[in-house]
């Protein structure tokens, strides 16, 4: 909305400065901030019992990464295997997954504190380890650092391959 406000606002200032207008109604139209939804996190408790129900989910460390590290949904479902330092403990964040125009998208992430290097704790550590977790879950190349992403199916895979940064 607040876009839509500029974009009028510079466009009737135009139209004034040409005499098409005699002045610009735009100009005093104040946006409110809008409300803002709350984020309710998990609790504690609430947490160790998604997670424990999540445990024998194919997407099992996707759950831990969540709620452990807090990842959004987006900086999830891209991540690479690349992303990942099991050694280290850690994860970078270089991309996410986006639905835009109802196609999905690889993205860099919004912001550039958004694209950051993650520490991670021993439970996702251990889930990301896990060798079996589903047919299209969580799948590691032979090597264990390719550039397959960590939640992939065939489908997707072939789906994403070619729009991949």
């Amino acid at each position: 909305m607040r876009f839509l406000l500029v974009l009028l606002r510079a466009a009737l200032a135009h139209a004034v400065r040409e005499d098409e207008l005699p002045r610009n109604v735009a100009k005093n139209v104040e946006l409110s901030m809008g409300t803002r939804r709350e984020i309710e996190p998990l609790t504690v408790e609430e947490g160790r019992r998604l997670l424990a129900a999540a445990r024998g989910n194919r997407l099992w460390a996707a759950y831990e990464l969540a709620v452990r590290i807090g990842l959004w949904r987006g900086e999830v479902l891209g991540l690479r295997w690349k992303d990942v330092d099991l050694t280290d403990g850690t994860v970078t964040i270089r991309q996410t997954l986006q639905r835009v125009g109802g196609e999905l998208l690889i993205a860099a992430p919004k912001t550039q504190r958004s694209a950051r290097r993650v520490a991670l704790p021993a439970e996702c550590v251990t889930a990301l380890a896990e060798p079996n977790n589903g047919e299209t879950g969580l799948r590691r190349g032979k090597s264990g650092r390719t550039t397959a992403a960590i939640l992939s199916s065939p489908r997707r895979t072939a789906r994403l391959s070619s729009r991949a940064t």
